[in-house]
């Protein structure tokens, strides 16, 4: 009778454990498939594996390398991706994954501050892979990081070559806006012609956020050229795509600048007012912001002294 019991008790951890692995083995598959449609569900169900001590070595891998490219997919850090390289090199012999590698590599040495090593990396991926969705990734990577070292020539470069793929509107607009960015930083006016693409582009895509973030920056980069009257069209412009953000601080902080530069005191009053009104109900949400109140009370004090009041 004993034996008997024996049996049954092994023969219910034998199916319990061939249950968990089953089931970490479906949430990895799981994962698998919803990286590109869902990459924070998909993160979700990579983490809640994380801690487990039953993975074997290649779960372990296939792991961190859907977790790599969930923070990929969602432009977070793969510096916290210890075992990455590990798994890069297990999975850069798989055809299917070898275009995934080359991309991983390079962002995890730039998130570790390896600048020069992400772009032999791209270089590399660039030398031995077809595929134009993962090449023109790599372009942009590249670009981000000439940009972040300063050299805007040579991301100007490889945006113009990412851009000569066949691409949807959506990637279009977002090279378009980093490229206009770019010929910015050059004070090459060329680059009005790219940001208003960029906005025509996302608009056309039906991407209302995206694009009033293109107007935003298309905006302080007008006025940080002497065309307020034009900075003030694109802030009215995304008033009127979204009107939930017309009354935000940070818009008619902005719009009064504006004004102000424009001798146009009497509208730069009312924005500032309404500025005033939106900063002080974001401050009664905890979102206070101390830099944000000091542009505020500059301007008032500028249309005090213009108006000859005293100030303090």
């Amino acid at each position: 009778m004993k034996n008997y019991f024996n049996k049954i008790r092994y023969i219910i951890i034998l199916i319990a454990f061939v249950s968990c692995n089953s089931s970490k083995e479906k949430s990895l598959i799981l994962s698998d498939k919803m990286l590109k449609k869902n990459p924070v569900q998909a993160l979700a169900i990579l983490d809640s594996l994380e801690n487990s001590d039953r993975l074997d070595e290649e779960e372990q891998l296939h792991l961190v390398w859907n977790r790599a490219l969930a923070h990929q997919a969602l432009g977070m850090s793969l510096a916290e991706d210890e075992q990455l390289p590990e798994a890069i090199a297990y999975y850069r012999e798989k055809v299917d994954k070898q275009a995934d590698s080359y991309l991983l590599e390079a962002s995890y040495l730039n998130w570790t501050g390896k600048e020069a090593d992400a772009i032999k990396a791209i270089d590399k991926g660039l030398t031995n892979i077809v595929d134009s969705t993962k090449r023109v990734q790599l372009l942009a990577l590249e670009a981000g990081i000439f940009e972040h070292q300063r050299e805007y020539k040579k991301a100007i470069e490889m945006l113009k070559k990412a851009l000569g793929y066949d691409l949807p509107k959506r990637e279009q607009a977002l090279l378009n806006y980093k490229l206009g960015l770019n010929l910015s930083l050059l004070g090459d006016r060329q680059s009005e012609h790219f940001y208003d693409k960029s906005i025509q582009l996302a608009t056309e895509n039906g991407d209302t956020v995206i694009a009033c973030e293109f107007l935003r920056n298309y905006a302080d980069y007008l006025a940080n050229n002497g065309q307020y009257r034009r900075s003030n069209d694109m802030f009215y412009q995304i008033c009127r795509m979204m009107p939930q953000l017309a009354e935000l601080s940070v818009i008619q902080i902005a719009m009064a600048g504006n004004y102000i530069n424009l001798h146009r005191l009497d509208s730069a009053r009312i924005c500032n007012d309404k500025a005033i009104k939106s900063d002080i109900e974001l401050e009664a949400q905890g979102f206070a912001d101390i830099s944000r109140r000091a542009v505020l009370e500059l301007e008032r004090c500028i249309l005090d002294y213009a108006n000859g009041k005293n100030i303090s």
